[in-house]
């Protein structure tokens, strides 16, 4: 029993390795980015203008992102659900750059090729 433990949680150590970059953190520009830290996130929904001095778009509307949002029974009843706006269903820039620093770290390492077989 305690064989298969320990293939389980190899397994489990394994994988969150090959993820670090999503679950701890990772470097960019010579700093690292903890991942599990929360950050601030808004959009601009809607903008007043274009300010052609200063080269940016004038904000009508910020929406900050990651304010609680109340589950809802789904519309035929048989479960809870929690409603969320197109808006806030993508990804944030330090997510897509974890994203890259995981390829970089991984793509050279495991071998990975494109669809000829080149690597990549």
């Amino acid at each position: 029993m305690d064989s298969c433990l320990s293939i389980v949680r190899a397994t489990n150590e394994d994988v969150l390795d090959i993820f670090h970059e999503f679950n701890k953190g990772y470097k960019h520009e010579g700093k690292y980015v903890k991942m599990g830290k929360p950050r601030k996130c808004s959009y601009n929904k809607r903008t007043a203008g274009y300010d052609r001095e200063n080269h940016k778009f004038i904000a009508k509307e910020t929406i900050t992102i990651g304010k609680r949002i109340r589950r809802q029974k789904s519309p035929n009843g048989s479960a809870e659900i929690t409603p969320m706006p197109v808006e806030l269903r993508g990804i944030t820039l330090r997510q897509l750059r974890a994203i890259i620093a995981n390829v970089k770290r991984r793509c050279v390492k495991e071998g990975w090729t494109d669809w000829e077989g080149k690597p990549l």
